[in-house]
């Protein structure tokens, strides 16, 4: 904890409050103090302290038990303080590593669903080229198709046309083979133009085949 954040006057009116109650306890009657000091009691009650140099240092114990006490309690004090500041700092520590661990668990997840939506996108783009992809196969397709309707168009109609020309040519044979046919029925000779032109139309539909 650094000096900036230290509140000493809250410190001074805390060791204030604790400071006398833990040196009332240490002078207690039944404390070390206590106990010395009633025996010191029992001593000059029984007569056993006989010269001003037994009481002298019987006196100096005390007074150096009274010292030490002291002391022992103005530290005690101060370390029930510090002792306070420590809690206060691991607990502050406690909660800064919480959070850590909270930021850093929602930072996985934030990432991880960064990922999952990056994976979703590919996905959708992949989905989509394949889209595309088969679009422009069946276009190819629709067009190779088309062109080779337009190549077998031309063969198409002359085969139709060659069709209809034979057509028209065992049609007028026809024609013709009757007209013949009615002249014979009718005991009349066959004009020669009839006659010819019967076998031209005959040796067109041979040609033809």
């Amino acid at each position: 904890m650094s000096d900036a954040n230290v509140d000493y006057n809250k410190r001074l009116e805390v060791f204030k409050e604790i400071y006398p109650q833990i040196l009332e306890m240490s002078l207690a009657e039944k404390s070390p103090f206590g106990e010395f000091k009633k025996l010191l009691e029992q001593f000059g009650n029984d007569n056993i302290i006989r010269n001003d140099t037994q009481f002298q240092s019987l006196a100096q114990a005390l007074v150096s038990i009274g010292q030490t006490i002291v002391a022992q309690s103005q530290n005690t004090a101060l370390q029930m303080i510090l002792g306070g500041d420590e809690n206060i700092v691991n607990q502050a520590n406690i909660n800064l590593t919480n959070a850590q661990t909270e930021t850093e668990k929602a930072n996985a997840n934030l990432v991880k669903r960064q990922t999952a939506q990056i994976d979703d996108e590919l996905e959708l783009k992949e989905q989509s080229v394949n889209i595309d992809k088969s679009l422009s196969i069946e276009k190819e397709k629709l067009l190779q198709a088309q062109t080779e309707t337009e190549k077998a168009k031309p063969e198409l109609i002359a085969r139709q046309t060659a069709q209809i020309d034979d057509n028209l040519r065992i049609e007028a044979a026809k024609v013709t083979q009757s007209v013949q046919f009615g002249y014979c029925t009718g005991g009349l000779d066959i004009p020669q133009e009839i006659m010819k032109l019967v076998k031209e139309k005959i040796e067109n539909i041979e040609k033809s085949s």
